[in-house]
């Protein structure tokens, strides 16, 4: 399973796309083999951490005969001896198609996963250990808060930055040159309008600047500004040399 450090020894997410070849017509053995590694994962996690945060994401590309592994886990039966009924277990889909819930209703949504849930566990009964959490489809508001979080935690992506600031214009055109790009307003397209609109730009003028090669590092500012009318951004940075009197200045 993989683990991921940031979030503490306790989060786990599943590799389920190793196995995500299997279909319909796979032979019986391969999907034997594939239920047996799922169910090995979620056993190694909680060997480590009986109270972990399991995470089994794109639930959809799993072949049923695979996603049955999780039925016994979801219903608090041990695994190889190993209790599961400590941890907590996260189910993501997006019903094989990005966008695939714009314009439905809360009670919409929450039919089409029980639909869909029918259709990969072939067993309904494990609707009653799990509660529905549908995620309703993002807000222009929400692309304008996203774009900004991602712009104030600069320096926590790219260390070489000490400072940033930007203005609002900044925050507009990535968050609606998201708004108005091909995801069906999924999250990753802000991801994808910042990194071509603000991160490549930053990368190369870090990189131009020779910063890693520097020692002391010396202390690096960004303003980042917004041209509205070309949909553009402009990144513009200050050096700084690492001593005192500057750090104090900075």
């Amino acid at each position: 399973s993989k683990l991921y450090a940031e979030a503490g020894d306790n989060f786990f997410m599943l590799d389920t796309a190793k196995h995500a070849h299997l279909h319909e017509t796979s032979a019986p053995e391969d999907v034997a083999k594939a239920y047996y590694d799922v169910l090995r994962q979620i056993q190694d996690a909680l060997q480590i951490c009986p109270r972990a945060v399991i995470l089994v994401d794109e639930l959809e590309t799993l072949h049923p005969g695979v996603a049955a592994a999780l039925i016994p886990v979801l219903k608090g039966n041990p695994v190889a001896g190993v209790s599961t009924k400590e941890a907590i277990y996260i189910l993501t889909s997006d019903f094989g198609k990005e966008g695939a819930s714009r314009g439905m209703s809360f009670d919409n949504i929450k039919s089409e996963i029980y639909r869909f849930s029918a259709k990969i566990y072939n067993d309904l009964t494990v609707a009653n250990y799990v509660t529905i959490l549908p995620f309703m489809a993002l807000s222009r508001d929400d692309f304008y808060a996203i774009s900004e979080n991602k712009l104030r935690k600069l320096p926590c992506t790219m260390p070489q930055l000490q400072c940033v600031n930007w203005d609002e214009n900044a925050v507009k055109v990535v968050a609606e040159a998201a708004w108005h790009g091909v995801r069906e307003k999924n999250g990753r397209e802000v991801d994808e309008k910042f990194d071509n609109l603000v991160n490549i730009d930053l990368a190369l003028q870090l990189d131009a600047l020779g910063i890693a090669s520097l020692n002391p590092t010396p202390r690096v500012s960004a303003l980042i500004k917004g041209d509205l009318a070309g949909m553009s951004v402009h990144v513009s940075l200050t050096v700084k040399p690492a001593s005192k009197e500057s750090l104090d200045e900075f």
